[in-house]
């Protein structure tokens, strides 16, 4: 990708695979006070209550996913997307993130080049959708269209 003038030159491939290497390594504490934010926070009501549900049905067919953790499940599918779901939601333009940052700035100009090729298509209010796409309300009120 930096021979494409993609991504910087100090750009490391290492570099993603050490970070995915950290969040392994650093594992997932446990919460047991998370319900403290359920009055301040749709998302933490939300992520509580289809909990409960997930591995509910987890339960019901974790046979047919041997080895498989319901609650490691939980997290690289519903927590994962809720993640990439956000950063949506609040970054509106990939270009306001900081690619000079000494320390962030690399994973930033990688985070900005993957956030535009994986961006959805946003349409005004009002406006109609694309064959196929479905019509949803972003945090602002404003609907928007997802390919």
């Amino acid at each position: 990708m930096v021979s494409w003038g993609l991504m910087s030159p100090n750009w490391r491939p290492q570099t993603l695979v050490d970070v995915f290497a950290h969040g392994i390594k650093d594992n997932i504490w446990a919460h047991p006070n998370i319900d403290e934010l359920i009055p301040h926070s749709e998302l933490v009501k939300f992520v509580i209550q289809i909990r409960s549900v997930f591995l509910s049905e987890f339960a019901k067919y974790g046979s047919e996913f041997p080895g498989v953790h319901g609650e490691a499940m939980f997290v690289g599918t519903i927590l994962h997307s809720l993640d990439h779901t956000c950063m949506d939601w609040n970054l509106e333009d990939p270009l306001w993130l900081d690619t000079e940052d000494p320390k962030f700035g690399i994973m930033a100009d990688f985070i900005k080049h993957l956030h535009t090729y994986l961006s959805t298509i946003r349409t005004a209010q009002g406006s109609g959708t694309r064959e196929g796409g479905t019509d949803t309300q972003g945090r602002d009120g404003k609907k928007v269209t997802r390919a």
